[in-house]
């Protein structure tokens, strides 16, 4: 099983460039850590006794969504601007 800082490895390869400054890749890793830790949390409080598994697979499904919610705006947000 691959470790967190083995996910962090391949992210920081895929989105940083490699002329990124320390303080960059210090917040960067950071950020990648803490939203890591947020969604153990997550899937910890899944376990929990007061939730039913219908009610938790309906919670992953609504982050899912969000989730591609947010990948869809960021791609848009991130094309240049195109010239009529």
């Amino acid at each position: 099983m691959r470790s967190i800082n083995d996910f962090w490895i391949d992210y920081q390869k895929q989105v940083l460039s490699k002329e990124a400054p320390p303080i960059q890749v210090s917040e960067t890793r950071r950020a990648f850590h803490s939203g890591f830790f947020v969604m153990l949390l997550i899937c910890m409080r899944l376990g929990d006794k007061d939730v039913t598994e219908n009610q938790g697979v309906f919670y992953l499904e609504k982050l899912r969504k969000e989730m591609e919610q947010f990948v869809k705006e960021e791609t848009r947000n991130a094309k240049p601007n195109q010239k009529s």
